[in-house]
């Protein structure tokens, strides 16, 4: 047995699913600002307000169930994900013992649809606040000026996305946002979750930390980096022999469950389990090359270019949607354009 990187591995998995179930809220919150800027847009041209917000709320009900049937969708191709992802860590790990791959629901995957679900919900309720307060903003205005502030209302909405989540520290999170970090979140979880059942089926009841990435962990993950935790129960002091024969004597400084509720294994975490026991590589070290480590940070320098291309196109994608001029729709276009081009 020897020590596998299996961070890249889960949080690649995470990643995919992230960007899928992120996709499908996308669009939704596309549709729903949609929607609220065509019924400011009758407002303005004078249509009952009674009618508009009806009109409205319906149109952002529809967009919540096609979201919710498309991450419905979705979750069994990410619990799929998950398992084959698994699978080949274990191969690579466990070798002929790979076939040790427990059936066993994944607890993350389960809570990810209830989570999303009430993200939708605040969502669709943000909405017709949103919608309100925009109303409310520009009802004492006139000509020209009220349509420039209605604009102004919508393009601001445009920049955070319809508000679905507000964290602890009282951070506000669009819809297609807090999709992206929930799904993310949840997937990594239970890889991590499927990798440890696996171990334990085959009978190993310690790990060790690894690290796969060239940079050093962050504050969350480094008590734990090349330490050895236990899947059950704590040992204390504990003693294997590698392969070749030599033993290693080890303190089991806690379990992975502790571990991870403080913090390791985070979304977009790059350290990993391994196993430690009888014939395996006890260092938990995976050798590195020059050429690996520079591929490894060009890779995370790539990946933090796109994410803020990403970022940047999708507010440009909102604010499309929210354009009531042509002039508007004019300048989201070339911005569109001009993320495309770089």
């Amino acid at each position: 047995m020897r020590a596998s990187p299996s961070g890249y591995s889960r949080d690649d998995t995470s990643r995919q699913a992230g960007d899928a179930i992120s996709a499908i809220l996308a669009a939704a919150e596309l549709a729903i600002l949609a929607a609220i800027a065509a019924a400011v847009r009758a407002v303005l041209a004078g249509q009952p307000q009674g009618i508009v917000t009806r009109r409205l709320q319906s149109a952002v009900t529809t967009a919540i169930m096609q979201a919710r049937a498309g991450v419905a969708g979705h979750l069994p191709q990410a619990s799929r994900a998950v398992r084959e992802d698994v699978q080949r860590v274990l191969a690579a790990e466990l070798g002929g013992l790979a076939r040790f791959l427990p059936a066993a629901p994944l607890p993350s995957l389960a809570r990810l649809a209830g989570d999303i679900r009430k993200a939708e919900l605040t969502a669709a309720e943000s909405a017709m606040l949103d919608y309100r307060r925009i109303v409310s903003r520009i009802a004492a205005l006139t000509g020209p000026v009220r349509a420039a502030a209605a604009q102004s209302l919508l393009d601001d909405l445009a920049g955070t996305g319809i508000r679905a989540f507000t964290g602890r520290d009282g951070h506000h999170w669009g819809l297609a946002a807090y999709a992206e970090a929930a799904a993310s979140g949840a997937v990594a979880q239970a890889h991590a979750a499927a990798q440890a059942a696996a171990y334990g089926e085959a009978g190993i009841g310690l790990v060790i930390v690894v690290r796969s990435s060239p940079a050093p962990p962050c504050s969350r993950c480094a008590p734990y980096v090349g330490h050895v935790l236990a899947l059950g129960h704590l040992s204390g002091s504990v003693r294997a022999a590698d392969a070749a024969g030599n033993f290693r004597t080890a303190h089991v400084l806690t379990t992975v469950a502790d571990a991870t509720a403080h913090g390791l294994l985070h979304p977009g975490c790059r350290d990993g389990l391994a196993p430690w026991a009888d014939g395996a590589d006890l260092s938990g070290e995976i050798p590195h090359g020059p050429g690996w480590i520079a591929a490894q940070r060009r890779r995370y320098r790539d990946e933090q270019d796109q994410r803020r291309q990403e970022r940047a196109m999708r507010i440009a994608g909102r604010q499309h949607a929210v354009a009531l001029t042509p002039q508007a729709r004019t300048r989201a276009r070339r911005l569109i354009r001009h993320l495309d081009a770089s």
